[in-house]
Order: C-alpha cells, then structure tokens, then sequence
C-alpha cells in the first residue's frame, strides 16, 4: 500500500515538474501547458481516487508511470514547438469554410430535431431513475430515424473540424449567421444526443476543446477579441457544465440506491477524472495478448478482408467476452488513450507507433512565410485534441476510426483549395 501511493506521487511529481520547466520556458498560456496541466490534475485525483474505500488498485509500481510519462513527453513534442512558432498568420479560403459551414448546418437539421423531440421524454418523470436506467440499458436509449443516423454520421465528421473555422469566421470583417448556425448546430446535435442518452463523455470533451481552440488561436486574437470570446464561451461552457452534472448527480443517484452509499458524488467525479492512469498502472503489465490493430484500424482491416473483433463501438456481447478472455484486461475501463494503443499493438508497438506519428505531426509545424495553412493546423489541433482528452480514452477506436478518414478528407479539400 506505501509502495503504491509513493509510485502515484512520484507520477504526480514527474507530469507537476514538466509543467513547471515547460512554463518557465513559455511563459504564457499554451497549448502545451494547458494539456499537461490538464494530466497533472489527472495524476493529483489519481491519489485520491486510490485513497478512496471502493478503490480497486492494489499493485501500482513505478514501471507503467515511467513509460506512460516518457511517451507522453515524447507525444507532447509537436505541441512544444507549436507554442515556440510566435506570430504567424492563417492561410485559408473563406469560401470553402464557408461552404462546409452550409454543408454542416443541412445535415444536423434532421438528427437535431429528432434530439430536440426526445428532450421533453430526458427531463421528464423522475430524471434521476430515467437517467440511470438509460445508461444501464442500451436498448431503451434513443435512436435516430433512418434518414437521422444517416445523417449523423455526417455530423460526427464535421464535428471534429468546425472547431477550427470559429476563429477565422470571428476574424472576418463580413460575418454570416449561416455560417455560425452550421457550427453551432453541428456541436448542439452531437452533445444533446449524448445527453439523452445519460452520457458524460462528449459533454467534458466539449468543455477540454473549446478552451483549446482559444489557448491554440490566442496569438491571432486582439484584446477585444479575446475579452468577447471569454464571454462567449463562459456561457456556453457553464451551460455544457450544467448538462454534466444533471447527468453525474442523476446516475450518482442512482448508483448510491442501487450499490450503497460510498457511491458519493465525490467518489463519482473523482474516479472519472483520476482512473485512467491507475488503470494503465494496475491491469496494463498483465496483458497477455493483443488485438493486433483491430481497434485503432478497425475499419481498413476489415476492408482488406482481414478478419477482427466486430465489438463496434458497444464494447459488450459475447464476442467483448472472448476477447477480453484472451487478453486478461477488460476493455470497458479508462487506460488513457496511451493504453488503448498498448492493448492493440503491445507495450513496444504502442511506443513505436505514436513516436512516429509525433515525428509526422512535428514536420507539420512550420510556418512558411508568415503563414501556416488551415489544413496544417487541422492536423495538428486534431492531434492535441487527442492528448487532451486522452486521459481517460482512445476516442476513435472501432468504426469511430471513420472520423479520421473524414477528417483527412476535410484536410484534402483545405490543402487543394489553398488552405
């Protein structure tokens, strides 16, 4: 038990003291502070949670932490450059932002009905009880209509990119409220579905990200303009917040009736937060095998014909049981993002992999006259979105590996379209 708590706090003192070198080097608000900020809190309720009496971590050595920090450092590389790059301007096309912006406001019109048709039924009733038993039983959360999910597969991809037009459409002398109902419409469908369906996940990541767009542009934004942004997003994250905890007390609730009440809601939020690297530290050295590319390239290898584990994005069913058999890990915990490539690819392939995407990401920092493509910095923003939220999981595992390939395809009409 002494032993374990020493090797947390050593990870605590490990992520704190890179925060305190890496800033004293900026100097500033950065997107390379903010994301390791965001670990070292991580690292802090990690503490807590493990201090906590339903805790279940009882061998945490210092092994999985050293790995974990040394990849996360060498993962955090690019991001440090980013921060040392100073001024530059965006090349873009206004007009096929704009035109993605129309494209993004058509197709969130059905599924964003549909959401709003379901959210009397969400605050209906007894919300606690309702909530609970939607995240317990997949059977009775809500289903878009054919043309809905259609559709919604749509507004999954561009929910990954119109993050980055809301600085360039704000820096536009001419401004159309078409093309901030296209984003705004887009980042309302995907958050209300999640909330009706007693899901956290995309309303924190929501939060981490829209606080990353403003610490990644800062540098493009006069005082005026970021004054009006705080403001902006003070409301819109205290209202994202708000969705959050009716979601966390309502099924605190009701794992407190249910499970007894060490179910706090302290215990809740922290062991959100706080899990993911003691769930690397603790289940991660016994793996016993691996799912050799089957969640992060879930799609291609089924493409080639290559036979995987169809588990989808549910992680449950018979086939999650055999596979979880085989590897002797379950797949419905946090490992950090960091883990999730550990369990595909194995400790070695897992390091090798992500270093070399580092050094791809790194190449992609540069300015070149004054200028750093939108297209560039799709890339790049994509990437540190990853770590950021990273803490807790992989988000693009299974069939979710399709918004890479939709964002790659947003990344292909910038770069040919001079941006």
């Amino acid at each position: 038990m002494a032993s374990s708590e020493a090797n947390i706090i050593i990870n605590i003192i490990l992520f704190s003291l890179l925060f305190l070198i890496y800033q004293l080097q900026i100097k500033k608000l950065s997107v390379g502070g903010y994301v390791i900020a965001i670990y070292v809190i991580t690292a802090v309720l990690g503490l807590l949670y493990y201090s906590m009496p339903l805790n279940p971590h009882k061998n945490i050595t210092l092994a999985p932490f050293l790995f974990l920090f040394i990849l996360f450092v060498i993962l955090c590389l690019p991001l440090f450059k980013y921060d040392r790059v100073g001024n530059y301007k965006v090349q873009y096309n206004i007009k096929i932002i704009r035109i993605l912006c129309r494209i993004a406001l058509v197709v969130s019109v059905v599924p964003l009905v549909e959401v709003f048709i379901r959210l009397p039924t969400a605050f209906s009733g007894d919300m606690i009880d309702s909530m609970s038993e939607i995240h317990d039983d997949s059977e009775i959360r809500f289903k878009f209509s054919l043309i809905g999910a259609l559709s919604y597969k749509f507004v999954l991809v561009f929910y990954e990119v119109v993050f980055l037009f809301i600085i360039p459409l704000l820096k536009e002398k001419k401004k159309s409220i078409w093309d901030f109902a296209g984003i705004c419409t887009i980042l309302m469908t995907k958050n209300l579905y999640f909330f009706v369906n007693s899901s956290r996940s995309s309303l924190v990541w929501l939060i981490l990200t829209l606080i990353l767009v403003f610490v990644f542009f800062q540098d493009l934004l006069s005082k005026t303009e970021k004054k009006m942004i705080r403001r902006v997003f003070f409301f819109f994250i205290g209202s994202v917040f708000f969705l959050f905890s009716i979601i966390t007390v309502a099924r605190q609730m009701g794992y407190e009736e249910k499970r007894g009440e060490e179910h706090s809601i302290e215990y809740f939020v922290v062991r959100y937060i706080g899990e993911g690297m003691l769930n690397f530290n603790e289940y991660l050295p016994d793996l016993r095998d691996h799912t050799y590319g089957d969640m992060t390239f879930y799609p291609i290898k089924t493409f080639l014909g290559i036979e995987t584990y169809q588990l989808g994005n549910s992680g449950r069913g018979v086939e999650n049981f055999i596979l979880e058999n085989r590897l002797g890990v379950s797949l419905s915990i946090f490992y950090t993002f960091i883990g999730f490539f550990v369990i595909d690819m194995g400790f070695a392939g897992a390091f090798i992999f992500l270093s070399i995407i580092a050094f791809l990401i790194n190449r992609k920092v540069k300015v070149i006259d004054g200028f750093i493509p939108l297209s560039s910095l799709l890339l790049i923003f994509t990437y540190a979105k990853v770590i950021l939220i990273g803490t807790n999981i992989y988000p693009y595992i299974w069939s979710n590996f399709n918004m890479i390939v939709g964002i790659f395809f947003i990344y292909f009409i910038l770069k040919f379209n001079k941006s």
